[in-house]
């Protein structure tokens, strides 16, 4: 049998297909896959007629419908209602579960489009990824650090440094600048907690509450992206009045 191609009986949600930063307010959440560990406990039906055939596409809608912080190969497949060595044909582990989902997201994700201006350019980039990893609780420590350790980001850094030398980067200068705006997303992001719904400081969070401590995370990374963005200026430009 090809390795690519296995029947499974379980329907999967369907991914989320991310726009830009820009497209949307920037204190709302993008739709996004729901699904909780909850459902492992779920009986997996059998379907009427023709099973659904396993691919690697729909194995990483498994881990994204599940969750980064509780994948494992058993909870795949269980999602799945396949037997875990069937899983393995597709990925040898937790890390290269998590590559198949990354890679996933990232072909879905609507990157802004490069139209010249290089400052925006970047801070779009960087308020996308910095959206996406809020949106996926345990992405960002997932994908770990650098971010670039990721096949898929990897090309998309690689993306961005060709788009910063038709700017005019030297190509020093370009991959430098696209590892700083990729870096502050991921890290700015390690460094956000979410807010239980029974937070332990006062009682309830209440929804106002919440609104604005995302709305204080937001303003804390745009201070940061400025001040990335006016370094990268300098360094591209360095006879530029100051």
């Amino acid at each position: 049998m090809d390795p690519t191609e296995i029947t499974v009986e379980r329907e999967l949600p369907p991914v989320a297909v991310y726009p830009t930063f820009g497209q949307r307010d920037s204190a709302t959440r993008v739709a996004k896959i729901s699904g909780t560990l909850g459902r492992m406990n779920e009986p997996i039906h059998r379907k009427a007629g023709r099973p659904k055939a396993l691919s690697r596409r729909r194995v990483a809608e498994a881990v994204l419908a599940i969750g980064f912080a509780q994948v494992k190969v058993s909870h795949v497949a269980a999602w799945l209602g396949v037997n875990p060595a069937t899983v393995y044909r597709f990925a040898r582990g937790r890390s290269e579960l998590i590559d198949l989902a990354v890679a996933e997201l990232v072909n879905l994700t609507g990157w802004p489009t490069f139209d010249g201006r290089w400052r925006d350019y970047l801070a779009e980039v960087a308020r996308t990824l910095w959206q996406l990893l809020g949106d996926h609780p345990g992405l960002a420590t997932a994908t770990g650090s650098p971010p670039t350790s990721n096949i898929e980001i990897r090309r998309l850094r690689n993306r961005i440094v060709d788009n910063l030398v038709v700017a005019g980067f030297d190509t020093l200068t370009a991959a430098s600048a696209a590892d700083l705006t990729l870096n502050l997303a991921m890290e700015d992001r390690l460094g956000c907690v979410d807010v239980p719904d029974d937070s332990p400081f006062g009682g309830d969070t209440t929804p106002t509450t919440k609104t604005t401590m995302a709305r204080d995370l937001t303003d804390r990374f745009e201070r940061k992206l400025t001040i990335v963005l006016d370094g990268i200026e300098c360094q591209a430009d360095p006879g530029r009045p100051r």
